[in-house]
């Protein structure tokens, strides 16, 4: 959603993770961005956080378990979700980054030069 304002204020835009469409979290949009290379080893770690005997954490932050597993198991653990765009984690062409991408755009595309 982009709520665009005829005052000269800033325009607004929402986007509701992971597919502006549909409950989630950004982790969610995450996993339907991993690049073919991470696959496996994504598939690993989300599968090795399913099979735990008793989470620690809610049923509904499954996603997240998996990606933080998963960012765990890189060259350089500890580092955050911006990690994945910096290092080549995600593929940039898979619909969800595309669809994301354009919306920014389309949100950011008139803001004045700093």
């Amino acid at each position: 959603m982009c709520f665009k304002n005829s005052d000269g204020l800033a325009d607004f835009g929402l986007w509701i993770m992971p597919r502006n469409q549909h409950a989630g979290m950004l982790e969610d949009w995450v996993k339907s961005c991993i690049d073919e290379d991470e696959q496996a080893l994504f598939e690993h770690a989300a599968n090795v956080v399913q099979q735990l005997a008793t989470p620690k954490f809610p049923p509904h932050k499954i996603s997240k378990a998996e990606v933080a597993t998963w960012l765990a198991w890189q060259k350089e653990p500890g580092h955050g979700l911006y990690h994945l765009v910096t290092e080549g984690l995600l593929n940039r062409q898979r619909p969800l980054f595309v669809e994301l991408e354009q919306w920014l755009q389309k949100v950011f595309a008139d803001l004045p030069e700093q």
